[in-house]
């Protein structure tokens, strides 16, 4: 039987803590039966008699933020590091058969890349012997790989239809006027695909924005896995607000227009013109007072 690490500080973490019953004990179950690399085939009615959830499907998709869902295979983002088994070494049997695994699922989850740290990407590209259409690096420079996202998309100013969204993050976190057209360095990658498991894009773009307005700007690491983000709590709950208050009026602005435009029924307009002819006489009955 595989032996398996499991972590005890999940119960503190804040993502973890806010699931439900069914959604806790779903992800507990996927983690035990996944494989080394964090995939596994899922049978739903299995599931549900082992786990007592019915609705599997929606309980898995719920877990989006640490689980990935394609067709009926599962992979737990973050399982390969929880499992202590990073950085990936060829030379250790078990990392190769991790490797393995990652190749014969990358078609149903192409993300995958962007996922994992860019020294491991690199290795198990090496593995397969797929560059991906790298050129090599000049004589001094990094690997490629160790200053992109998704393996050949350089975060620059340039290309923002091509971004990722760890690249779209990077973009938030350093504001549009200071990208330079430098990359993104391997360990910042990996602090930012983390980021991304904690809180969607849209959330950290209203903790990012407000960290380059203030004068203490927390390093990537600080920032978003060292909860300093937190340090504009109050901010963000106001900015969300003013938010929602603009959607709410645009909405119902849009829904005003596109209601169809009526006529007053006949019967009101007789009344207003009958009242407006009632004042008019009364009004002429006025006696006129001289002085």
């Amino acid at each position: 039987m595989a032996v398996k690490f499991t972590d005890a500080k999940k119960w503190d973490d804040v993502w973890f803590s806010q699931l439900t019953m069914e959604q806790k004990v779903m992800f507990m179950y996927l983690c035990d039966v996944c494989d080394i690399a964090g995939f596994y085939e899922v049978n739903e009615r299995l599931a549900s008699l082992r786990t007592g959830v019915e609705d599997v499907r929606g309980t898995i998709k719920s877990l989006s933020k640490s689980v990935l869902l394609s067709d009926d295979y599962i992979w737990i983002k973050k399982h390969i590091k929880h499992q202590r088994n990073l950085p990936i070494n060829t030379k250790n049997k078990a990392h190769i058969g991790i490797i393995k695994c990652i190749i014969e699922n990358e078609d149903k989850f192409p993300e995958i890349y962007d996922l994992l740290p860019s020294l491991d990407v690199e290795t198990i590209l090496n593995f397969k012997g797929d560059t991906r259409g790298m050129d090599p690096p000049a004589k001094g420079l990094p690997s490629p790989t160790s200053i992109s996202i998704g393996i050949s998309k350089t975060v620059t100013a340039d290309t923002p239809q091509e971004e990722t969204k760890i690249a779209r993050l990077y973009r938030y976190f350093v504001g549009e006027e200071n990208l330079t057209g430098q990359g993104i360095t391997g360990g910042t990658r990996e602090i930012l695909a983390e980021a991304i498991d904690v809180m969607d894009l849209e959330e950290w773009k209203i903790y990012c924005d407000a960290r380059l307005i203030d004068e203490y700007k927390a390093a990537p690491r600080k920032f978003f896995l060292e909860d300093g983000w937190r340090r504009y709590q109050d901010k963000a709950k106001d900015k969300k607000k003013e938010l929602k208050h603009a959607e709410s009026r645009s909405r119902e602005a849009k829904e005003r227009a596109s209601l169809p435009k009526q006529e007053a029924p006949a019967e009101f307009k007789e009344f207003v013109k009958d009242f407006g002819n009632r004042v008019t006489r009364e009004i002429k009955r006025e006696p006129t007072t001289t002085s």
